[in-house]
């Protein structure tokens, strides 16, 4: 069975404070098992950097091998940004195995960019040291915008709502409203406004999280008005 300790989020006045808590919460725990003669393992929000780094960085060779046996290349890969692990890989993947050409978006949905961008930089710094590499990370390698979070994390916005709807109906792809419905409405929008022009292909990482359309605190903002079932 599972136990469950937790953490208030309305004591904290932002995101990052709330993760430095929980995680500094979970060390406590770990300690007081280690005390007990127990071995604890300590998953961090979003994961281990460096884990995650390294496992994203094979998903964009994966990726490669994919698009060249359809005679493709990607020219960006879009993603959404929590913890910022998955972005984290995306880029080392595109240093490692594409020569940095392949630009990575990450779409936030919770942090700031310019927190999330320093984020970026340490994991991608960590995983270099790890691999015994010497290279460069160009300022403009690690892109992030946060203007798709709304009122924030796993807060519904209308824009997500609109993305979410759109990809169903359309291609019958679904999204979760706390990440990809949100990277989505920020891919669409920045589309819109031009930030794509020239490329032909753009790939839309799915980084799943479909049953959080389900839940009770998501579901509501895809009901008709006055209906709730």
């Amino acid at each position: 069975a599972a136990e469950i300790h937790w953490v208030d989020p309305k004591a904290f006045s932002t995101r990052e404070e709330l993760v430095q808590a929980t995680e500094a919460r979970a060390q406590e725990l770990a300690e007081e098992l280690r005390q007990r003669g127990e071995r604890p393992y300590v998953i961090p929000n979003g994961c281990k950097p460096l884990h995650s780094a390294l496992a994203y960085a094979g998903c964009v060779l994966e990726l490669l091998e994919q698009l060249r046996a359809l005679n493709l290349a990607p020219d960006g890969i879009v993603t959404a940004c929590g913890t910022a692990g998955t972005q984290t890989g995306l880029v080392l993947g595109s240093l490692l195995f594409a020569q940095g050409q392949i630009r990575v978006v990450g779409v936030s949905v919770s942090g700031r960019a310019e927190v999330l961008r320093e984020r970026i930089r340490r994991n991608l710094e960590e995983a270099l040291r790890f691999l015994g590499l010497d290279l460069p990370i160009p300022e403009e390698a690690i892109e992030v915008h946060d203007g798709y979070v709304g009122p924030g994390y796993a807060v519904p916005t209308p824009e997500m709502k609109r993305a979410v709807e759109l990809l169903a109906r359309t291609e019958g792809i679904l999204l979760d409203p706390v990440y990809t419905g949100k990277a989505m409405a920020g891919l669409l929008d920045l589309l819109e406004k031009g930030a794509f022009r020239g490329a032909e292909n753009v790939v839309f990482l799915h980084t799943g999280g479909v049953p959080a359309l389900f839940a009770d605190t998501q579901a509501p903002a895809f009901y008709p008005d006055g209906h709730e079932g």
